[in-house]
């Protein structure tokens, strides 16, 4: 529980940065979710989008845990929208333990993919699971 504590009090880079509240809130949303706990609740533009890690994807038929590292990292169906963005052609992250890590990317550019990535996405999922 302990191991993601920040060892100092200075705010996130990137609440500094000149980007829409929205965007700031996605990322803080996505830096804070939970790997630990089963439940993730991702909120963007109004909508709710809930993510229950203890049952399997609906969307794919691969078998693997409905959880944010499985959209942005394994699910089949969202790996043309993955192709579209840059930082997902140069960023691997092997396994949950170091999902958390690929939010520290603290640059523009980076933060605009990964918000408009997951905005696409979660369009997709909600048309497909008919939400």
């Amino acid at each position: 529980m302990y191991g993601r504590m920040k060892h100092n009090s200075n705010r996130e880079g990137y609440l500094n940065y000149p980007i829409s509240i929205h965007k700031k809130r996605i990322i803080a949303q996505l830096r804070l979710q939970p790997d630990r706990i089963n439940i993730l609740n991702l909120y963007i533009n109004r909508h709710k989008i809930t993510f229950n890690p203890t049952n399997y994807c609906s969307i794919c038929n691969v078998k693997d845990n409905d959880d944010v590292f499985h959209v942005f990292c394994k699910c089949i169906i969202y790996q043309p929208l993955r192709l579209a963005y840059p930082i997902f052609r140069n960023h691997n992250v092997p396994n949950r333990r170091f999902f958390h890590k690929f939010f520290r990317r603290y640059d523009c550019q980076a933060i605009h993919e990964i918000c408009a990535f997951i905005r696409h996405a979660m369009y997709l999922r909600s048309f497909c699971l008919n939400e």
